[in-house]
């Protein structure tokens, strides 16, 4: 076959037009160019450390009672916090040396936790932030007798900086007996800032040539915002005769904290660029930054007028599953909220 294809180009070059023999020209050109000139360049980034400073989500939790259809309920709530930083694992980073230092890595690892001591490979490359407080405004608004729509805006700040989130998700309730139910689900944008150091590796493989290894070290600061999902089930009792009721609430979500792509070198004269006629391959190793938690919150709720109550509880959070070595599997987020009805 490759005889064939030969014989048929110096065919096309003996007695072709001069549109053809100009058109094979260019082509064996380029290809013996891109032949002779392009390469391999494989790159590899790890996550070395990285310290994000955001809120913990928090489920909208709304009361269910007998009232008119078109009611719609304005929320202020604050939120608290047991803890204010915790640290956890991404997979996965290069290699620790005994004196505390990454491979490759000319920063220590100073102030951090480790698991088994200098050169284990189980230590904490995350560190999260938690705002000591944040607050917010949701508004439930009803779209008819037994649906809901819900929107939240809060407001926090961490690591002196001003974090911002917005909510949005559809409820399904109803009210019998005294007993009010209400299942939702939703999605919440949050934002959050990072300051990350990744590691790349890049092995270059030119033709005909002997391939090399360098090591960059990458430092970037910003704020990105992530998208989380939940969902929950909130029971309440009402009562006309008696001023104070009970809730409780159940809920799952997804809390995303890390989401970028490294880009800035941390010597500032690194060119990372690439050839445009180089093949490049790039390994993402940093692992996912993000954790799931199922929410039990109880709490009660005592109505200052007829249109007026005030809602004191607190979330308790189990994470399920994602950062590994998590030095906090369990959150505890106290709650306070007033609620208008309009």
């Amino acid at each position: 076959m490759e005889i064939i294809w030969k014989c048929y180009i110096f065919k096309l070059l003996i007695n072709g037009g001069f549109t053809k023999r100009f058109i094979v020209s260019c082509t064996l050109f380029a290809l013996l160019f891109l032949y002779a000139g392009c390469g391999t360049v494989e790159d590899k980034v790890f996550l070395q450390r990285a310290e994000v400073s955001g809120p913990v989500y928090q489920p909208p939790i709304v009361m269910t009672g007998a009232r008119p259809d078109s009611t719609v309920t304005l929320s202020a709530k604050f939120f608290g916090g047991s803890k204010n930083r915790i640290h956890a694992k991404m997979s996965t980073t290069s290699e620790v040396s005994p004196s505390d230092f990454f491979q490759n890595d000319d920063k220590p690892f100073e102030d951090w936790n480790w698991d088994e001591g200098p050169g284990s490979k189980s230590l904490h490359n995350l560190r999260w932030n938690l705002p000591d407080f944040y607050a917010g405004v949701d508004a439930d608004l009803p779209l008819g007798k037994s649906i809901s729509l819900l929107l939240g805006f809060s407001y926090s700040t961490a690591a002196s900086t001003n974090l911002y989130g917005g909510s949005i998700g559809l409820t399904a309730f109803s009210f019998k007996d005294g007993i009010g139910a209400r299942l939702g689900f939703g999605a919440s944008l949050q934002q959050y800032s990072y300051d990350a150091y990744s590691l790349l590796v890049r092995r270059t493989i030119p033709n005909n040539e002997v391939e090399s290894q360098t090591t960059y070290l990458l430092h970037d600061v910003d704020v990105n915002s992530n998208i989380n999902f939940y969902l929950n089930l909130t029971v309440n009792s009402e009562y006309k005769t008696f001023p104070l009721n009970f809730f409780l609430s159940l809920g799952y979500f997804n809390q995303q904290l890390l989401d970028f792509e490294p880009s800035e070198p941390y010597n500032k004269a690194d060119d990372l660029s690439v050839d445009l006629f180089t093949h490049h391959i790039t390994t993402d190793a940093r692992g996912e930054a993000s954790n799931s938690y199922l929410s039990l919150a109880p709490g009660i709720y005592i109505k200052l007028t007829g249109i007026h109550r005030v809602v004191l509880g607190a979330g308790i959070l189990r994470t399920v599953s994602g950062l590994q070595n998590s030095t906090s599997k369990w959150l505890v987020v106290p709650m306070m909220k007033f609620d208008f009805m309009l």
